[in-house]
């Protein structure tokens, strides 16, 4: 009602200007998201209606004047009209836009406008205050910014005219319950202005939460998350907390993908909430009006991932396209920021200087990167936004002051920043030469200075920029994580040092040491890193193929960093539930524990592809929504709500949580492993944008020729070849790598066949380089020597024949005269023997008398001293107490007046021994007198030698009477030392002495006629000991002279024993000799030709293992002829290089095994070379085999081969596979995974990595959830039936790939044998009979050679060695038999292939035929 009266204006001016603005939009400008007429003309009465809200209430309507109503009209609908209708257009249009505005303000017939737009700038540039009722500049309407001292830069945001005014917009639509839909450009800022206004500028009143969409998004996941973000207000009805609404904000709203008939279903059920208010509970089955909420949506514009969404949608919003900043806008934000930095850190640096030319150049490289560098199929990365512009400005400002001391070392960090985060993507040289180049031009225009100047020598002495965090006064730092300094890196050899300090620290605690190489390119990969690491929110994608070092160098980088790496284990079941607990788990101790987080994820461990949707949530957002159950959500409340309100948050639930979700953002970093081969990463880049937008890239290219070459240096220097040899080897293994990947070009190219040539594939070739270099040259120096060995001790037994005839001359008589002189020995022995019989008998009865008087003497000493051990411990005792006795104890007791009876009665008893007289006094009762002796006792007391005469007392000589007297005190019951002791401490040691004399004196009246009967016992005893020793050292001397006569004799007899022996050894020495010359005789000349060939092997052997090595590690996959056309390049090098070597090599020469490559044959093993080359390379190779085997062969041939030993036969698609496979490494039993297709399980990661660890002194493997005992006898074979599958590296690395595709020798042998077998089967079963006769018949010539060069070999002389000259000729029969057999057989073989040859143009024409066919396939895929 009271704008009635101005309905008539409202109208002329809709009509004046809504129908040509709209026609101006939709026919003249370009609108990036198309929208109805309908739709804007809605949008625009929405605003109209937010502009006019103090005109519904009557009573606020009167307060404004009338000419204010008309401005205020007038002004809103201008305003509103800017806003709704003139901002879905792009900066183009929106030019239009204002031009055709302004015209058609200033035509004749328009409706009169009051309040009109200024001239001065354009229609977008102003803002309609209503209060004051009149326009503003939008920067007008803000206080004036600044940035708070220890701001962090993710914190700061400088507002521009963009933020204020597309926030504007935002605010005052939300307050009136309108949804508002943003569309721009990824970077132009409409998640960070959305956020901040969500955040920070809707009060109290307003709840806000966060979720991204992305491709992978579903309809239900979406549902879910609001629901869990509102209560239940009553039956039916739910919403935020009373008095409070809550505003959703939707990321990437047109990323999710369209279903079969066109919908995106998140979409629709946000859809269905504004349309009906609600939507269905999918468990209850009932209806839920959702109230209080208001959605804001941001999308990029259509095109690659994103989508066009329906105008169904759309419409509830208003819709704004946010154009993207111009240069005035960027430049503010960046001058500011930078500009703060410098004032607060850099105060010796003008900040004129640096801060302008910075910012200037950062744009121009922006702007230059973003035009030039566009992405396409292969380069689906090369997309740039703000973000990147920010993060080069916030590795600026995260350097150490202290490191910056002018404006070249700020323009230094500038340039190192813009190539991390511009170059490092970039995925060949051309593209980093012209980043380069463009880089210098840029720095030159902007910093008045040459690039290489700023640049200076770097850390290689080239312009090498590194910096990191990890070096602190040329040391490894060991400050806390917080308190390291990002520092330039003074010298690469410098870093190299530390960083291998750093290594080694890691591997004694790492249960997987890893052992790198460290050289230029893996320091620079390190650094990156680390700088990443370093950044609030920074995250990593690293591209590259697998074997590059990927995963390695994080786990390096992380530790270097002071950070855990968190990364998950995929098991057979793995699903989403394992998943979020692997979630929960880095979440819990990235937010509640506050521990720093690396969570290493690669393309490996995408097993659903619902994981990368929750990566892009994490990159994005910091969380997963709904991750948390609300009991989990509990108790991470309680975790964090110390700390969150230790840091001023936590006032409720909703804020701890956000917190929480605050510190993992601050300590989870996010390292993404891709492969750029094939579509994977360019699909997933589509699908989820924030890989690129919230990841710094860095693009791991192949190893340069310097690492190569380092790697190698580092691995061969132990190994023992000569310098010169060395150096070239080191080439070599460099040149090896680089030939592979041409010829792995050149296969592709020719046969569209995919092999992948990575570091892994280098590793390999150094690996089996070293193996074998030392097993081949040990097994042919080995025989070498066992055949020279052999041939000395043929030749030496001719030559000893002569010489042990003639020794056996000299040796004859010399017996003769050892015999005699033995018999007379004997004589002269018997006749000493008998006198000194009768000598040991006399003497004999002598000391038996002797020890009869002895034993009677040592009784009566032990009687004399257990007598004595009665008395000596008493009188001990007594002594002791009397020495502890002082001065003052005798003093106290001498001025007694009266002293205590006992007192009395020891002095009584001292006297009495001291034979002291007593004073006669009268008796108490005055009858007569009685004896005193106190009186004599203190005068005794008094006298200074008291206690020496008591100690010095003659207790050997005590007179009997006075012994008598003393008895009648001892027998006193109170004459006892525990009674005296509490009268006197004095006393009581007196007491003691008294007893002790007592005692002694009674137990030395029954020791003294023992000690007297003692001593004459022992003279008597002295005496006859005296004549007994004469009597034995007469009979030692008999002895003495018989043991002399019998150690003649046995020195006589065995002289006569050896010479006996000689003589019989001598004579069996000749026959065995001539047994020796006429049994292996033959053998000599072979002998004698193979220690020559052998010579010319050992000396060889060095580049025939390295070539061999190069086959191993490289040409598994290729078919024969590019196998053929790499060696005979190799050869040719190899020799070039001055390396020692064969003119032609052979895998089945160099590392075959006759008898062996014989045996595979039996089992089934085609006998084509290509076959046998693989067979080898299966048994030389550290990895477990992966073959390429389209018709069956190599199936069939580990079947047969494996048989005796019940090879389990397992297919991925198993439902008890991963069992099967438990079992067999446990029991070491074999295993044949068959059928498999282009990827692998990672259930089997474990296993084919072959990462084993010991526990409790057993080796032990995890294989899924599962540790087992892993056994040393288990083998893993796999095969395929794909004829050219294509393995991606990170499969290739982990397996031997093995080409088992049949070749046309091998299906013509094997087809001539089915004919033979048809044809005339008796010839056939002759053929395979003498197959397996002629392998048992040189596997026994082997061994029997074995056997006799055994012999041979042994130490010592052959001549007296029996039994070996016995094995000797056993075995030399049997060689004779075998060889004749092996005769016969060959010439019997000879006839059957004669007559099997007639069937050979049958063979020869179906291999034909089978090979025609196939190639088919080439033409038409349909002929397979």
């Amino acid at each position: 009602p009271p704008l009635e009266a101005y309905k008539p204006q409202f109208l002329k001016l809709f009509n004046f200007f809504v129908p040509v603005m709209l026609r101006l939009v939709k026919k003249e400008c370009k609108e990036p998201v198309v929208t109805k007429d309908t739709e804007l003309v809605l949008s625009f009465l929405k605003l109209m209606n937010s502009h006019l809200d103090e005109f519904h209430d009557e009573d606020e309507a009167k307060k404004v004047g009338q000419a204010d109503i008309v401005k205020r009209v007038d002004g809103a609908f201008l305003f509103c009209l800017v806003w709704s209708i003139g901002c879905t257009t792009d900066d183009v249009g929106r030019a239009k836009f204002n031009e055709r505005l302004r015209e058609m303000m200033s035509e004749e017939g328009v409706p009169k406008i009051t309040v009109p737009i200024p001239d001065k700038s354009t229609c977008y540039d102003f803002c309609w205050d209503r209060s004051k009722g009149k326009w503003l500049g939008w920067l007008e309407t803000i206080p004036t910014f600044a940035i708070q001292p220890g701001a962090k830069f993710q914190d700061i945001l400088v507002p521009t005219i963009d933020t204020v005014r597309y926030g504007y917009v935002l605010e005052v639509q939300l307050r009136h319950g309108y949804p508002v839909l943003f569309c721009g450009d990824t970077g132009t800022g409409k998640s960070v202005m959305v956020k901040e206004k969500l955040m920070k500028g809707m009060g109290d009143g307003f709840l806000s939460h966060f979720m991204n969409f992305s491709a992978n998004s579903k309809a239900n996941q979406t549902q879910d998350i609001i629901d869990s973000k509102v209560d239940k207000r009553r039956k039916g009805v739910f919403g935020p907390p009373l008095g409070k609404k809550l505003v959703i904000f939707v990321d990437d709203l047109n990323m999710p993908g369209k279903e079969a008939y066109g919908a995106q279903p998140p979409i629709e059920i946000l859809r269905q909430h504004l349309h009906w208010g609600g939507w269905w509970d999918r468990k209850e089955i009932e209806w839920r009006q959702l109230v209080d909420m208001i959605y804001v949506a941001a999308m990029g514009l259509p095109g690659g991932g994103r989508t066009h969404i329906t105008c169904r949608y759309t419409r509830w919003y208003n819709v704004i396209l946010v154009t993207p900043f111009d240069d005035e806008g960027m430049t503010r934000i960046f001058t500011t920021i930078l500009g703060w930095w410098c004032t607060a850190q850099l105060p010796s640096v003008s900040v004129t200087t640096i801060n302008a030319p910075i910012v200037a150049a950062t744009l121009e490289i922006f702007k230059t990167v973003s035009k030039e560098l566009l992405p396409s199929p292969a380069k689906s990365h090369y997309t740039f936004n703000l973000r990147d512009l920010a993060k080069v400005i916030q590795g600026v400002m995260s350097v150490d002051p202290k490191v910056i001391d002018g404006a070249d070392d700020v323009f230094r960090v500038w340039v190192h920043e813009c190539k991390r985060i511009f170059q490092d993507r970039l995925i060949d040289n051309t593209d980093q030469d012209w980043f380069h180049k463009m880089q210098g031009e840029c720095a030159n225009k902007h910093f008045k200075k040459p690039m290489d100047k700023i640049m200076g020598d770097g850390a290689d002495g080239n312009g090498l920029l590194l910096y990191g965090d990890f070096i602190l006064d040329s040391k490894k730092a060991e400050a806390e994580y917080e308190n390291r300094k990002y520092q330039p890196v003074a010298s690469m050899d410098l870093a190299t040092s530390i960083i291998k300090e750093f290594m080694e620290d890691y591997n004694q605690i790492s249960k997987s040491p890893m052992e790198l190489v460290l050289f230029g390119y893996v320091v620079e990969h390190i650094c990156r890193l680390d700088r990443v690491f370093r950044q609030p929110a920074g995250h990593a994608l690293l591209v590259g193929v697998g074997g590059s070092g990927r995963q390695s160098l994080t786990r390096l980088a992380a530790f270097i960093s002071d950070f855990a790496i968190f990364s998950i284990e995929i098991t057979k079941n793995y699903g989403t539930e394992a998943w979020f607990d692997d979630l929960k788990t880095v979440f819990t101790k990235a937010g509640s524990e506050d521990k720093r987080m690396v969570f290493l994820f690669t393309d490996s461990q995408i097993v659903m592809e619902s994981q990368l949707e929750d990566v892009n949530n994490i990159l994005n957002t910091g969380s997963v929504p709904n991750l948390f159950a609300a009991d989990e959500v509990m108790g991470i409340l309680d975790a964090v709500s110390t700390k969150a309100r230790a840091a001023g948050r936590g006032l409720t639930p909703t804020d701890t949580f956000e917190f929480f979700i605050d510190q993992c953002r601050k300590n989870m970093h996010v390292v993404l492993c891709m492969s750029p081969i094939g579509s994977g990463l360019r699909d997933r880049i589509r699908q989820f944008p924030s890989l690129v937008n919230c990841c710094t890239i860095d693009w791991f290219f192949p190893w340069p020729a310097e690492g190569l070459i380092a790697v190698a240096q580092q691995a061969l220097t132990t190994i023992g070849l000569e310098p010169k040899i060395a150096d070239s080897v080191v080439d070599q293994c460099m040149q090896f790598q680089v030939q592979a990947q041409d010829l792995s070009l050149r296969f592709l190219t020719e046969v569209n066949r995919f092999n992948y040539v990575t570091p892994t594939s280098y590793l390999e070739l150094i690996s089996t380089f070293k193996n074998l270099l030392n097993v081949k040259a040990d097994e042919v120096g080995q025989q070498k020597r066992r055949y020279e060995v052999g041939l000395g001790k043929l030749l030496s037994c001719a030559d000893n024949v002569a010489i042990m005839e003639v020794e056996l001359t000299e040796l004859q008589p010399v017996l003769v005269v050892k015999t005699r002189e033995v018999e007379e020995l004997i004589v002269e022995l018997d006749r000493e023997s008998a006198d000194a019989a009768v000598t040991k008998e006399k003497c004999a009865a002598d000391e038996a008398v002797a020890k009869a008087e002895a034993d009677t003497t040592n009784e009566m000493k032990a009687s004399c001293e257990a007598d004595l051990a009665e008395a000596l411990p008493a009188l001990d005792a007594a002594v002791s107490a009397l020495k502890s006795l002082t001065k003052g104890d005798i003093t106290e007791m001498k001025s007694m007046k009266t002293p205590p009876k006992g007192v009395k009665l020891v002095m009584e008893g001292v006297c009495v021994l001291l034979e002291i007289k007593p004073e006669k006094i009268a008796s108490e009762d005055g009858k007569g007198k009685v004896n005193d002796y106190w009186k004599p006792s203190q005068k005794l007391l008094g006298e200074s030698v008291f206690m020496q005469r008591l100690l010095d007392y003659d207790k050997e000589n005590i007179p009997p009477a006075v012994i008598v007297q003393i008895k009648t005190y001892v027998a006193n019951p109170e004459f006892m030392p525990a009674v005296i002791e509490k009268q006197s401490k004095a006393a009581t040691g007196l007491c003691k002495w008294v007893r002790a004399m007592e005692v002694y004196d009674r137990v030395a009246k029954v020791v003294e006629p023992k000690r007297l009967m003692l001593k004459k016992a022992e003279e008597d005893l002295s005496v006859m000991m005296a004549d007994l020793k004469v009597k034995q050292d007469l009979l030692k001397a008999v002895l003495d002279k018989i043991a002399q006569l019998e150690a003649n004799f046995k020195d006589a007899n065995d002289n006569k024993v050896s010479l006996a022996n000689q003589v019989d050894m001598c004579e069996k020495k000749l026959i065995r000799a001539g047994k020796l010359i006429s049994g292996l005789g033959g053998e000599r000349t072979r002998w004698t030709e193979n220690v020559k060939l052998l010579g010319e092997e050992f000396v060889n052997v060095t580049g025939d293992v390295l070539i061999s090595s190069s086959f191993v590690a490289y040409l598994g996959v290729f078919s024969s002829e590019y196998r053929d056309s790499y060696i005979a390049q190799a050869i040719q090098d190899v020799r070039g290089k001055g390396i020692p070597g064969s003119a032609t090599v052979s895998l089945e020469k160099v590392l075959g095994n006759a008898v062996q490559i014989r045996d595979w044959n039996i089992a089934g093993l085609p006998r084509d070379s290509l076959s046998t080359d693989n067979a080898i390379m299966m048994s030389k190779s550290r990895r477990w085999p992966l073959m390429i085997d389209p018709q069956g062969q190599a199936n069939k041939y580990f079947r047969n081969m494996e048989k005796k030993n019940k090879m389990k036969i397992i297919k991925l698609t198993d439902a008890d596979f991963v069992r099967t496979l438990e079992n067999s490494i446990q029991f070491g039993t074999p295993v044949l995974l068959e059928n498999v297709l282009e990827e692998l399980d990672p259930t089997i990661e474990p296993l084919l990595l072959k990462q084993t660890f010991k526990q409790g002194g057993v080796m032990c493997m995890r294989l899924g959830d599962a540790t087992i005992e892993y056994s040393k006898d288990f083998r893993f074979y796999i095969t395929t039936k794909l004829p050219n599958p294509h393995y991606m590296p990170e499969t290739a690395v982990k397996v031997t790939l093995l080409n088992f595709m049949i070749t046309q020798d091998g299906l013509q042998d094997q087809l001539l044998g089915i004919v033979v077998a048809q044809e005339r089967p008796d010839l056939e079963e002759e053929k395979s009979a003498l197959i397996l006769q002629g392998a048992e018949n040189k596997r026994k010539l082997a061994e029997t050679e074995d056997k006799i060069l055994e012999v041979l070999s042994a130490e010592g002389n052959i001549l007296e060695n029996q039994e070996g000259i016995q094995v000797l000729k056993d075995a030399k029969i049997i060689s004779n038999d075998i060889e004749e057999k092996q005769k016969i057989a060959e010439e019997t073989e000879k006839r059957i292939d004669e007559a099997r040859a007639g069937y050979t143009s049958t063979a020869w024409k179906s291999s034909i035929l089978f090979f025609a066919i196939s190639s088919l396939a080439n033409i038409e895929p349909m002929y397979q």
